[in-house]
């Protein structure tokens, strides 16, 4: 067996636990759109996202966070992922 214990913290988003080998691990997970962090999908992540749009890591406006398919461009991609969960919350 992999893991020895784990719990899932559904309020906080994060699962824990002890892998076999005594080391410990964390897990966090984001809603795709949910730019700011804070587990809701709306306006306010809409607009972090249009501050960063055609940014590429190079740029001073680049913001990973609305970056949603990791392939270092926000553009219209990313805002679909957002508008899919649009008014969503974790």
């Amino acid at each position: 067996t992999l893991f020895r214990s784990a719990k899932v913290d559904t309020q906080h988003k994060e699962i824990t636990g002890q892998t076999t080998s005594l080391s410990l691990f964390a897990v966090m997970w984001r809603l795709g759109g949910d730019v700011n962090g804070d587990f809701t999908v709306n306006l306010i992540d809409a607009i972090l996202l249009s501050m960063s749009y055609h940014a590429t890591p190079q740029d001073p406006s680049w913001n990973p966070n609305a970056d949603m398919n990791n392939d270092n461009t926000m553009n219209l991609l990313d805002a679909i992922i957002l508008s899919a969960n649009y008014l969503r919350t974790a």
